[in-house]
């Protein structure tokens, strides 16, 4: 039984991925530099919408080091950086004249994942360029020495 609530669960995700490709989505609040609430809206016409508020957003393809992480004894540095990458988004998504997520679908946690764009830009790229994340496919996480990154 629990293999087919998966399968309903996955067929579902390649449903709104596919229905709901990109959404423009208006900042609400932020977790951590991977995760953030907002106000979401997809309409691809003929009854092809969808629209929720302060929705959990999971940015795809990185993951950024966890406010509340479990490891902070082998990393000191991560809540540094957790705060680091938290306000370095925040700021992107405050001044932000669009926020785009491309590739919307369901993710872990009932979160909306996808390619997050911030007036054009990828925010996974920045991260990853201002070495506040490292990529990550959605698996098995990796340990990550944040202070070494």
């Amino acid at each position: 039984m629990k293999k087919l609530v998966f399968v309903a669960l996955a067929i579902s995700s390649q449903s709104i991925a596919q229905q709901f490709g990109t959404c423009t989505v208006k900042y609400h609040s932020i977790y951590d530099g991977d995760t953030f609430y907002g106000e979401i809206n997809c309409n691809r016409g003929m009854n092809k919408t969808l629209y929720a508020e302060k929705l959990p957003i999971r940015v795809g393809g990185i993951d950024t080091p966890e406010m509340k992480a479990r490891r902070r004894n082998f990393y000191p540095c991560e809540k540094q950086l957790a705060i680091q990458g938290r306000n370095f988004v925040m700021q992107l998504l405050e001044k932000a004249q669009q926020i785009e997520i491309r590739n919307a679908k369901t993710g872990k946690y009932f979160r909306v994942l996808g390619d997050v764009y911030i007036d054009g830009t990828s925010l996974s790229e920045a991260l990853i360029y201002n070495k506040l994340a490292v990529s990550y496919d959605g698996g098995h996480k990796n340990k990550v020495n944040w202070c070494n990154l």
